[in-house]
């Protein structure tokens, strides 16, 4: 399999190159560059024949190093430059237009969208720029590529990640050449120019989607019906996808290889050609890749889609031309033409996971299936599906513990159930809206549809509720990935090969991960003692040590699930806490004094109009404006830490006299969270201790 894939191997170090160019300076590249010169020229030198046979290694290690740099440059080459907007957000009418979207998030619409047009001149020298617009999600009316709209409001610069081990949305939008983006509510947004980018496809798919409302089926099943057989999702119920994940189901309602398998299959079922027939052979292949591309089409072309369409073209031309290509070089492929197209595609996490999961299917659901092979058809089909399931997950856990952190463990077995009732689904479905609406067959097709769709529905309910239906496991980070990832591929290896060279790799790679926690505290200089996190509108602090921690914050923040996910979570697994808000307590208004201790802390919050100091190093937040009242608190050796439960007009009020005191402070909104550890406290306290302040009345 590895000898006739000449295009793959070459594939996995190109596009690893591609992948890792945003953190690979072009000095880094250059002495890259440079090293495999010197190396190709010593070897030539020394008349090595780095090409043959008893040099295969050395040849094959050069080879990989070339391609490899190869990807560094193409992903150099093809990254789209990006001018940042204005740091404060001037007041402007945007004329945007759509480009890509509608995506859905928890609390609004996000849209990919070129500026066209501005009233302000800085956000009119930005034309042509791609920003990311949200909407908010309140009875908001959806938008198709092509459309032209008018927004109150203008672009502003992305924010980096203010707390630890946040995601660094602004390194990932600048890959894709995006560097602004844009907050509005449906009031804000006029619609100017209707036109629409459609195609034959849209109205396809359009005349699908009515067809499916126009049934008597319920609310519920329309959403799990439509995701599936047609890629919309917007129906889809939260409650619903919550299911779907906990089962293990989830790449049922995306649309991807499977359902393009799924197509491939019928259609060269229905269509055999006796042999000797090439022209009607021919005719069958045309007629399959269309019908295929159509589907594509129907889906609007994603990436999934996409990929598997393109390795089935390659599948049924080697077939037309009589040759017997590798299935790897056909990924291979599909993967090259999809970056082709869009060079950023690779950085999305659904292009990841799809050809992880091909890859596994294709390289180890043979030796699984080859382990046990039933003699009874039934118990066949079962088994090897439930190879197909396992060698797929199995591919694409790194990468579900570390976006998602949490694994199906029923998955394998509720795939049995799922996947022959989504298989029946997506067949009725199609014919369902497709055919003429003819009474007897149309009342026949929607039972058929209604029983599949009940099962389906029920089965991930009765699923998702079995007592530890999801294994919980947060990988820290991108490293600790990459080991697993590096660990799962080397214990393929070796149960393909039977090397023990790889088995002892397993077993290295199994004690790296296992002690990575323990050598990331090692590498660190100090435990983090106290987190004053950036959080939305309010103040939220945790207190961390020995492995755990307490959260502090308004009320609003604590019920504000969302953010404190976003912003409070990812910090206590960066800092390797387990999380827990069950002891979380309220912050009062007015003000919020942190009297820090080398072994202790004592907060008081609220109205402080009496407070006296007991003479530690305090931290002072603010959460209201400035008043002189507050001049009591300027102290040598206190801090003010200005978060955003002020508002930006009450924080530049807090700055200016903050200067005009010489009093330090900390600016939450510009340097991000302020993190002290043990050291930073002991340090404060024992200079504040040498000063012997006071607050004077």
């Amino acid at each position: 399999m590895w000898a006739r894939a000449p295009l793959f191997r070459l594939a996995i170090p190109f596009f690893c190159g591609m992948y890792l160019h945003p953190s690979t300076s072009l000095p880094t590249l250059g002495i890259l560059c440079g090293f495999l010169l010197i190396l190709f020229t010593f070897l030539q030198y020394f008349h090595l024949r780095i090409w043959s046979y008893h040099h295969r290694h050395e040849g094959g290690m050069l080879t990989f190093g070339v391609v490899f740099v190869c990807g560094l440059l193409c992903g150099q080459l093809g990254q789209q430059p990006a001018t940042p907007f204005p740091t404060e957000t001037p007041s402007s009418i945007t004329a945007l237009e759509i480009t890509d979207g509608p995506s859905e998030r928890k609390s609004s619409i996000r849209y990919q969208a070129k500026l066209v047009g501005a009233t302000d001149a800085r956000v009119e020298s930005q034309r042509g720029t791609t920003i990311w617009l949200y909407i908010k999600k309140d009875s908001c009316e959806l938008y198709c590529p092509g459309n032209i709209l008018a927004v109150n409001k203008a672009p502003k610069e992305i924010q980096g990640p203010q707390n630890p081990g946040e995601f660094d949305f602004k390194a990932y939008s600048s890959i894709l050449g995006i560097t602004g983006m844009l907050y509005a509510v449906p009031d804000d947004v006029q619609l100017i120019d209707s036109t629409q980018t459609r195609s034959l496809f849209s109205s396809a798919r359009d005349h699908m989607l009515s067809r499916l409302d126009s049934s008597g089926l319920s609310t519920a099943q329309l959403g799990v019906i439509k995701a599936l057989s047609l890629g919309y999702k917007d129906d889809l119920e939260s409650a619903q996808k919550e299911d779907f994940a906990k089962a293990g189901a989830m790449h049922v309602l995306a649309v991807s290889g499977l359902h393009v398998g799924l197509i491939y299959m019928v259609l060269n079922t229905l269509l055999k050609v006796p042999p000797g027939f090439r022209k009607l052979r021919i005719l069958k292949g045309l007629v399959v890749i269309s019908f295929i591309w159509l589907y594509a089409g129907i889906t609007d072309f994603s990436p999934s889609v996409l990929r598997s369409s393109v390795m089935f073209t390659f599948l049924v031309a080697g077939d037309l031309l009589g040759r017997k290509l590798s299935t790897l070089n056909s990924i291979a492929a599909s993967a090259f033409f999809l970056v082709c197209l869009q060079p950023t595609i690779i950085y999305r996490l659904g292009f990841q996971l799809s050809y992880l999961a091909v890859c596994g299917i294709v390289i180890f659901q043979p030796f699984l299936a080859s382990l046990l092979v039933p003699r009874f058809k039934p118990i066949r089909w079962a088994w090897d599906l439930t190879c197909v399931s396992i060698a797929a997950q199995l591919f694409t856990l790194p990468l579900t513990l570390y976006y998602f952190g949490h694994f199906p463990v029923y998955g394998i077995l509720a795939n049995l159930l799922i996947i022959p009732l989504a298989t029946g689904l997506l067949y009725s479905s199609l014919l369902f809206s497709l055919l003429p609406s003819i009474k007897w067959v149309s009342t026949a097709l929607e039972f058929i549809v209604d029983i599949l769709s009940t099962c389906m529905l029920a089965t991930t309910s009765f699923v998702s509720r079995l007592p530890g239906s999801q294994l919980t496991a947060q990988l820290s980070d991108s490293w600790a990935m990459l080991l697993l990832l590096l660990l799962v591929v080397a214990l393929v290896v070796y149960l393909l090969s039977a090397i023990r060279t790889w088995l002892f790799a397993v077993g290295l790679l199994l004690l790296v991960l296992l002690s990575w926690p323990a050598l990331k505290e090692f590498g660190s200089q100090s435990d983090p003692a106290l987190c004053i996190h950036a959080f939305p509108k309010s103040t939220c602090i945790s207190f961390l040590g020995e492995g755990r921690g307490t959260i502090m914050a308004h009320e609003e923040a604590h019920l504000d699930s969302i953010s404190l996910e976003q912003k409070v979570k990812c910090s206590w697994n960066h800092f390797d806490i387990d999380w827990n808000t069950r002891q979380a307590q309220m912050l009062g208004r007015g003000i919020t004094l942190i009297e820090v201790g080398t072994n202790k802390y004592h907060v008081n919050t609220g109205d402080l109009s009496d407070y006296k100091s007991n003479g530690e190093f305090t931290l002072v937040i603010p959460h209201e404006k400035w008043n002189d009242a507050y001049r009591k608190y300027f102290v040598h050796g206190h801090s003010i830490v200005l978060d955003e439960s002020i508002s930006y007009y009450e924080r530049n009020d807090w700055i200016r006299t903050l200067k005009e005191e010489g009093q330090d402070y900390w600016d939450i909104r510009e340097e991000g969270a302020l993190i002290l550890t043990r050291t930073d406290i002991e340090a404060a306290s024992r200079k504040y201790r040498r000063t012997s302040p006071t607050f004077s009345d």
